[in-house]
């Protein structure tokens, strides 16, 4: 060897990135880190998919409600209806007992007076 040139580096088993850690060493890091990274996103998105489905459920029970609500609204609007055409009844009807009352007084006074 010449005494100016330098020596040669020792063959490396494996090829390496540029920083110098060996690429497979790089590759197993970055499956360690989607590994990691890969199980909570599945937890998150099975626990989105059951919300989800908890809220579709909820959303179908309220529809439900909803519609047994209007459906006995709608009964409470006829009743009230009914009752209403029924408080005029009676105002018509304490009106003509109070009519006749009045003409049996003027009976009795009538017949009162002979």
């Amino acid at each position: 060897m010449p005494p100016n040139t330098p020596p040669e580096p020792a063959p490396s088993p494996s090829p390496e990135h540029r920083s110098g850690v060996p690429l497979s060493r790089v590759f197993e890091i970055g499956k360690d880190v989607i590994t990691i990274a890969v199980v909570p996103l599945t937890l998150w998105i099975v626990n989105l998919s059951i919300d989800n489905a908890l809220q579709t459920e909820r959303i179908g029970n309220l529809q439900e409600e909803v519609k047994v609500l209007r459906e006995e609204q709608a009964k409470i609007e006829k009743l009230r209806d009914e009752l209403q055409t029924l408080a005029i009844q009676q105002a018509r009807v304490e009106g003509k007992v109070d009519t006749a009352n009045a003409r049996l007084d003027q009976i009795k006074s009538l017949l009162g007076g002979n």
